[in-house]
């Protein structure tokens, strides 16, 4: 995962490293997610990444502005976690995995402790 707070950057990084999916802020200072969407529209390199954008702003109207405009989804702040994974997991399919829990010692899983008798 890369992940930049600005727009200009994220379009650098997007050309560098060719995602299989960005995650878009709407509200990025100096430039907002829609325009830095147009601009990855517009590049032969990056057309065919689908964008997700993420926003606290829940209007139908804007969901709707947005998804018309050609974003593959749309989630709201804050967000839904288990929906969240589900929709990565629908664009890039096995390659999220959830983190592991820390590897416990044998000392504390008495199901793989040493018994010496």
């Amino acid at each position: 995962m890369i992940t930049t707070p600005r727009g200009d950057k994220g379009l650098d990084l997007a050309r560098d490293f060719l995602p299989k999916l960005i995650l878009m802020d709407m509200n990025l200072p100096g430039m907002s997610g829609l325009e830095v969407f147009h601009h990855l529209q517009h590049s032969q390199e990056t057309r065919d990444i689908p964008v997700i954008a993420i926003s606290a702003n829940a209007l139908d109207l804007d969901i709707e502005k947005t998804l018309n405009s050609g974003f593959k989804a749309y989630l709201t702040k804050p967000l839904d976690v288990p929906r969240f994974l589900n929709t990565l997991k629908h664009f890039v399919g096995s390659d999220i995995r959830r983190e592991e829990e820390p590897n416990r010692s044998k000392e504390s899983n008495p199901t793989e402790s040493n018994q010496n008798t």
